[in-house]
């Protein structure tokens, strides 16, 4: 398999320890013989790690435990003790209470993603230069951006490329912990974010917009009426876990399936972008 290449957004937050990796570092060693769940847990792994160190964490594909991974620990433990049916299914219980446990940890990465580093669009650095690739050097508004991650990307690919990232960070009043932003953020909300830069851009980038709040059919009413000309592009899941149901209702989408194909589904949430209007 080819190595996937690095971007990075800077020094990442460097922590010394994290619960969610040393969790796993234990099932590594539990599962070690059996490559379909290892691989699966070095790739959560991989991913943390990469984010701490400031790079954009690789690719992942589906990451619950499926009958297949099931199979496989049964045949390895077959394999160890094939004249020993009675220690096997004592290992093969404490095996499957375990697999419980990764599968319930490799399904949740999202969260780990969120809580220690405050990402919630899954950004790899394919997905970041199929998108660099569509913008093509168009200047560029990103609203809501959260720490910044999406813009921080986008300028790692193209330097020059005018970017004005905002976010009044009402999300905030989530329990979670607030990391600092990977890139500078001006403070404000996303309409005033386009009022102010709404005629200097040529692209409007909306991420992760919460599911409690209807400003994202706002910022929709507000572009068609006073900048329908801007193209308007969305990350999130289409009537899930991402913006308002009155959005999903309201907006025209177009999905960007070759960008949408550098990065798979991983996890219950199907988050893609879209073109907006």
């Amino acid at each position: 398999m080819m190595s996937e290449q690095q971007l990075s957004f800077g020094p990442g937050r460097q922590l010394e320890y994290i619960d969610y990796l040393d969790a796993l570092a234990d099932f590594l060693l539990e599962f070690q013989n059996v490559p379909t769940v290892k691989q699966k847990i070095s790739l959560a792994q991989q991913s943390v790690r990469a984010i701490n160190q400031g790079l954009y964490p690789p690719t992942l594909h589906a990451m619950e435990i499926t009958s297949d991974d099931i199979l496989a620990v049964q045949a390895a433990i077959l394999a160890r003790y094939p004249n020993d049916p009675e220690h096997g299914n004592q290992v093969w219980a404490d095996q499957r209470e375990a697999l419980e446990q990764v599968d319930y940890c490799l399904q949740n990465i999202r969260d780990e993603f969120i809580e220690d580093f405050n990402m919630y669009a899954y950004l790899t650095p394919q997905f970041l230069t199929a998108l660099s690739q569509y913008l093509n050097g168009r200047p560029i508004l990103e609203i809501m951006a959260g720490q910044g991650y999406l813009s921080a990307g986008l300028q790692a690919l193209q330097p020059n490329q005018k970017l004005y990232v905002t976010d009044n960070q009402d999300w905030l009043n989530q329990p979670i912990t607030a990391v600092q932003p990977v890139i500078d953020v001006e403070s404000l909300s996303a309409l005033e974010a386009i009022e102010r830069y709404g005629t200097e851009v040529e692209v409007v980038l909306m991420s992760w917009a919460p599911d409690t709040s209807e400003i994202d059919w706002q910022v929709l009413q507000l572009l068609r009426q006073k900048y329908p000309t801007l193209e308007f592009l969305v990350i999130g899941e289409r009537d899930g876990a991402t913006d308002s149901r009155t959005f999903w209702q309201n907006a025209k989408l177009k999905d960007l399936t070759a960008i949408n194909a550098t990065r798979p589904q991983f996890d219950l949430i199907d988050e893609k972008i879209y073109r907006v209007q």
